[in-house]
């Protein structure tokens, strides 16, 4: 009983994971989400990482003390629903990885307003968030 109840567990989370394809200011992303009742439109917390993300884009805070451009920046918000965001631009120039962040939030708007979890990436980055620590 124990074997097929876990094998019923997998189905449905199975079928909870969804991955598609979206297309954003000409760019192509790939994406894996959790789907949910949850809605991000309704938690500020995810524009508020977007929007926090950029703001340090546009500081040109996004270099670590060596100099280094290519990392990764976490973040974990409060509020309802707390996210826990990654963000990793594979560019070391500011525009195209500021370009790619407005790209993800049209993205989220597409394909993921109920998804409690994302991960979407394309060439230029990567954006995961989860309702918990990862």
């Amino acid at each position: 009983m124990k074997i097929a109840s876990i094998g019923l567990i997998v189905a449905i989370l199975w079928v909870a994971l969804t991955i598609g394809n979206a297309v954003a200011g000409g760019g192509d992303f790939h994406y894996l989400r959790n789907e949910t009742t949850f809605n991000p439109r309704k938690n500020p917390a995810l524009r508020d990482c977007l929007n926090d993300f950029k703001t340090f884009l546009g500081d040109g805070r996004y270099a670590d003390q060596s100099g280094n451009r290519d990392r990764v920046i976490a973040y974990a918000s409060g509020g309802k629903v707390a996210l826990y965001t990654w963000v990793h631009c594979t560019s070391a120039d500011f525009f195209p990885c500021y370009q790619c962040l407005q790209d993800v939030a049209v993205v989220i708007d597409q394909c993921c307003v109920r998804s409690f979890g994302i991960d979407i990436r394309n060439d230029e980055c990567a954006m995961r968030y989860e309702t918990y620590p990862f």
